[in-house]
Parts: structure tokens; C-alpha cells; sequence
């Protein structure tokens, strides 16, 4: 009878020990996989691996969503920060005026010779200002220069664009879900609505109008604001004021508009709308931003929600009064979120600005 070596695999008559490696047949035990090999190889621990790989990968996405948004609203945390654009403008035109007036001096005075070597007034002629060659200009040709000059002067201190009066009118709202649905739907067929974590804001075609086919919606506060002409900006604080008048202290919603650009039955602007309450550590003010930017035509409006927690303790406090939007936290179905926390704004700029 033949048997095979265990160890060589070498065939051979019945033996004890093997005729071609020596080894005992009958002693020799092979050896098992080794550690790694059968930890490898479980599919215990490859599932392990796949369950923590996900893992990883949905807390680095919602790491890397938290940073997105506390990069974008970092700047917003200290209140909103407005740049009177007169002081910049006029600074810039009397810059602009003074760097204009010594090109047009040294052309007028370059003007006495036949020709001019390169400079700045070549460059309106249309002249190569890195080049080494020089170009003989007729001085007849200069005082056109020292003109377009003088007229490009003239031009940079004129508005960029015409300054309307605008006027927009803000209501603080809890719509049923169905509603805020109506109301994305309208959004997103006129191309514009978006959501970011709880947040969410869109441009509303035609908002006055169908805010009058809108089913249980109630108003807590309604804001009508003027818009500087000059300062192209408002803001304003619906919500508690501190008794002690201190700003810090108050409690609500403080809204900042900036228009960017206005045209008649068109507006380009941003909004920042910033919470002040009561969250967290008992008795401290937690505040929050949310900016917005967009672009309206004809009667659309924008809209604004998920910038309010959904559950709030008024607590019994004589500094406070909570009217206003603070009676969205007495809701039951806002609470049980079956309904939503909404800012719509209608923005009129067909009104001629005030003397």
C-alpha cells in the first residue's frame, strides 16, 4: 500500500519514515495558519473594518459641514459690520483726482516739444507701455489726452448706480409644513431655493400674492422699514429690550439688510438675520447668524427658516417681555415640528427716495 509524506507529499510504500525528507510519518503534525493569517481572514473582523471605514467617513463629512458653516458665519458673530460707502468713495475720488491732475499737468508741460517719450498719456493713444522705443506724438494730440483724462476723472465721481428708496415690509410667521412645501415649490420653479443644515431660503415669485392663498398661517409681528438711499442699509431688533438698556442683554431677532444694487423693479442685496437667547448654560445669551444673499425682479420676495430652536423656556422674568415671535415657543405644533418658523420679506422700490 502506498501512503503520501505528510511533510513533501513524496509516495511511497507504507513506512514510518519518509524515503525522500526523512521526516516521521507518524509524529509529524503540519503547522496551522499563522495569528495574522486567521485574524485576516475572519469575517468578523472584516466587517468590523468596513462598519468603522463608515463610520470615519460620516463623521469627517459632518465635521467638515460644521466647519463650512462656522467659516461662513464666523465673521457675523460680533454683529454685523457696515461700511459707510460715501467715506470710501470720496476717498477714492480724491485720490484719483489728485494722481489725475498731476498726469494731466506733466503732459500740458511735456506738450512745448515735438515729441513725448512714452507715459501715461501714450497709453490712451494706444502705445505699448512696457516697450523701450520712444514715439514721436504731434503735440496737437495732447490735449485730447489731458481731456479724456480730465473727463475719466469726472466720471469716477459719479454714483455707480441710481440710488432708489426701497422699502421692505418683514413678517415673522408659523406656517404648517404643507405651506413652507407650497411655498419651496414656488422657489424652486422660479430657480432659486436652498437648504443648509436646519436652515433653509428661497425667492418667492409673485410672495404678495400668494401669501393671500396661504392656509393657517398665522403672524406674530409685522416690520415695515425705509432703507437709507445713502447708507443703502437698515437694521433693527424685533424682539425683548433689556430693561437696564443695556444692547447686550436684549433677547430676539436683529436683521441687517445691505442693498447691493438697485434698479427699478430690481434689487440685489443680503440679509443677516442674527438670534439672541437664552440657550445652554442657564441665564446665557447664545447667539447665532444666518446670511443671505440674493437677487430679486418685479414682485418677488425672500423667505427665511430654521433659524429658531424648537423649544425655548420663557422663563418668568421681569426684565423680559416675551411678545412678538416669542409666542411661536407656546405652539404646541411648532414644537411637535409640524409646523415652521418663517421670515418673509417684501421689498418695494418703486417709491421715489425722500428729500
Amino acid at each position: 500500500m502506498l501512503v503520501n509524506c505528510p511533510k513533501c507529499g513524496f509516495s511511497q510504500p507504507n513506512d514510518r519514515y519518509c524515503a525522500s525528507c526523512g521526516v516521521d510519518m507518524n509524529a509529524f503534525r503540519p503547522k496551522g495558519p499563522s495569528a495574522l493569517a486567521q485574524v485576516l481572514g475572519n469575517p468578523i473582523f472584516l466587517i468590523s473594518i468596513v462598519v468603522a471605514l463608515v463610520f470615519t467617513s460620516v463623521i469627517f463629512i459632518r465635521q467638515q459641514k460644521a466647519e463650512e458653516l462656522k467659516s461662513r458665519m464666523q465673521y457675523l458673530q460680533g454683529g454685523p459690520m457696515v461700511v459707510d460707502r460715501r467715506d470710501l468713495s470720496t476717498e477714492g475720488a480724491d485720490a484719483e483726482e489728485k494722481s489725475a491732475d498731476a498726469e494731466v499737468d506733466k503732459t500740458l508741460s511735456d506738450s512745448a516739444g515735438s515729441s513725448l517719450p512714452i507715459s501715461e498719456a501714450t497709453k490712451e493713444l494706444g502705445v505699448a507701455a512696457n516697450s523701450k522705443e520712444t514715439a514721436t506724438i504731434p503735440a496737437a494730440s495732447v490735449l485730447p489726452v489731458a481731456e479724456s483724462m480730465r473727463e475719466r476723472k469726472d466720471r469716477s465721481l459719479e454714483p455707480a448706480t441710481k440710488k432708489i428708496q426701497t422699502k421692505v415690509t418683514v413678517y415673522f410667521a408659523e406656517l404648517p409644513n404643507t405651506e413652507v412645501k407650497r411655498l419651496a415649490d414656488w422657489a424652486r420653479n422660479g430657480g432659486h431655493w436652498q437648504r443648509f443644515d436646519e436652515a433653509y431660503w428661497g425667492v418667492i415669485p409673485g410672495l404678495a400674492k400668494h401669501m393671500k392663498e396661504l392656509k393657517g398661517i398665522t403672524i406674530f409681528d409685522r416690520t415695515e422699514k425705509i432703507i437709507d438711499p445713502q447708507t443703502q442699509s437698515v437694521q433693527w431688533l424685533n424682539g425683548s429690550r433689556h430693561k437696564s438698556g443695556d444692547p447686550e442683554l436684549d433677547l430676539g431677532i436683529s436683521t441687517y439688510i445691505g442693498i447691493e444694487e438697485t434698479q427699478e423693479h430690481t434689487l440685489k442685496a443680503s440679509i443677516e438675520v442674527q438670534r439672541a437667547l437664552k440657550e445652554g448654560s442657564p441665564g446665557q445669551i447664545m447667539r447665532k447668524s444666518f446670511p443671505f444673499t440674493f437677487e430679486l425682479k418685479g414682485d418677488s420676495g425672500f423667505l427665511a427658516g430654521g433659524i429658531l430652536p424648537r423649544k425655548l423656556e420663557l422663563e418668568a422674568d421681569e426684565d423680559y417681555s416675551w411678545e412678538g415671535f416669542f409666542k411661536i415657543f407656546k405652539s404646541t405644533t411648532y414644537t411637535a415640528k409640524q409646523s415652521e418658523f418663517t421670515l418673509l420679506f417684501e421689498f418695494d422700490t418703486s417709491s421715489p427716495p425722500s428729500k
